[in-house]
């Protein structure tokens, strides 16, 4: 199994702070991921910034979920820290689907990383809402029908987002944490 993670340069990632740059493709030989830290509150969702970080307990998580021998590529981002952290993982092209891709969420850091959640058909934006459900952060995600809304019921969120418990919002206050923008072009 090899993962691929996208690694922005210093300079790239100074951009992604300010919402206006595309992360370079990492080597799949020497992978790395980029996670958006905040010590605020998820309720404080707009106080997240971006910073590159390699955290192999991301590769061994998702590997361990969604190992099949291929060429994982994939965008990591988290907020908060400790046991209140969770970590945003949207899987792609390999699974993805005309609908949309596969977001992995995972509770925790480091070692103690818990599965939360394995969304399928989910496209770009996904976002951190200033809501939340069962002590969890709510996401907000893009699919065909508009914005869904992923409440955590305590063990899980969603694992569709096109039908219930997920529905569709309009006007949710949130803060982007995985764009287009973060994802490379298509290969020609």
């Amino acid at each position: 199994m090899i993962l691929s993670r996208l690694l922005p340069t210093p300079l790239v990632a100074l951009a992604l702070m300010a919402c206006s740059a595309e992360p370079a493709a990492g080597p799949a030989s020497a992978p790395a991921a980029t996670t958006a830290d905040s010590a605020a509150p998820v309720a404080a969702a707009a106080a997240v910034q971006a910073s590159p970080v390699t955290d192999p307990a991301v590769d061994r998580a998702v590997q361990a979920a969604e190992g099949d021998g291929d060429t994982l590529t994939y965008v990591a981002r988290g907020i908060g820290d400790g046991d209140d952290r969770i970590t945003l993982v949207y899987l792609f092209p390999s699974h993805c689907g005309n609908a949309g891709c596969t977001l992995l969420v995972y509770g925790g850091e480091g070692d103690n990383l818990v599965p939360l959640g394995r969304t399928t058909i989910v496209e770009t934006p996904i976002r951190v809402l200033s809501t939340s459900s069962n002590g969890r952060p709510d996401l907000g995600v893009m699919t065909g029908e508009g914005e869904a809304l992923l409440a955590f019921d305590g063990q899980t969120y969603p694992a569709n987002p096109t039908v219930a418990p997920a529905r569709i919002v309009t006007d949710a206050q949130g803060t982007a944490m995985i764009t287009d923008a973060d994802l490379p072009p298509p290969a020609e």
